[in-house]
């Protein structure tokens, strides 16, 4: 999908288009059209717009199948990573209800995403591990092999942790091959981030030139495929995006 990709102004011409549709056609609210912009905004670190159209978001829930819980699933994604993990959690509990095994849309993953990081946020490593294994494992089975870049990055961050460090690097090797492959950029310059530090610890010099100029080649195609200036520079702005246009991962 567009998303994935990186293609953000692809997504909003998509969504403009299919607008314009349902605007003649009257079959869909206009308001869906707007309130899936929660997901660049995610994805490009645009907290403001999400913590703004929360209500919006809330108000939508149980008027529709699907499209409140996959709007919901990316606002609290959204708020955890802002560190407000209390809401995050509120919100989980409101769609929480209603999961179910769904490997095609991104409502289930995200459950699994949010559950996992608020787990690792409350210190339960163990418990966060278990999640992302299970869903990883059953992921494997099905082939659903789209989910597992995202999934591999927050297993290494937990193993990094954990110090586990040698399994970590297997992880984020595994993570990274996947998503070049799927050219899911908007987690392979994260996954190349990280790689990249470890990377430096192993004093794989090379290595780890290669992963900035990987990462820093897909920022670009983000950034200058972000669809708005303010998610352009809301994503530029941000401190991981930031330190890998200025820096070397192990400086920081």
């Amino acid at each position: 999908s567009l998303p994935v990709l990186g293609d953000f102004a692809g997504f909003f011409s998509t969504m403009d288009a299919a607008r314009l549709i349902a605007d003649r056609e009257g079959r869909y609210p206009l308001e869906l059209y707007e309130l899936y912009q929660v997901v660049p905004h995610y994805w490009l670190g645009g907290k403001k717009w999400v913590r703004k159209n929360l209500d919006r978001l809330y108000e939508l829930f149980g008027t529709f199948p699907i499209f409140p819980q996959f709007f919901l699933s990316y606002a609290a994604l959204v708020l955890i990573a802002a560190g407000e993990h209390q809401d995050g959690a509120q919100v989980l509990a409101k769609i929480e209800a209603l999961e179910s095994e769904n490997y095609l849309l991104d409502v289930f993953p995200n459950i699994i995403q949010i559950k996992a990081e608020l787990a690792l946020a409350a210190g339960e490593e163990g418990q966060a591990l278990e999640l992302l294994d299970s869903f990883i494992r059953k992921v494997r089975e099905k082939g659903a092999l789209r989910w597992l870049p995202q999934k591999l990055l927050l297993k290494a961050e937990i193993l990094e942790r954990a110090g586990d460090l040698d399994e970590a690097y297997k992880t984020l090797q595994e993570a990274h091959a996947l998503a070049a492959r799927q050219q899911a950029r908007l987690v392979l310059w994260q996954i190349c981030a990280r790689l990249a530090e470890l990377e430096v610890s192993r004093g794989n010099l090379a290595a780890v030139q290669a992963l900035i100029q990987e990462a820093r080649t897909t920022i670009a195609f983000i950034a200058d495929h972000a669809g708005r200036d303010e998610l352009r520079d809301t994503f530029l702005a941000l401190p991981e995006v930031r330190a890998l246009i200025q820096d070397e991962p192990g400086r920081h």
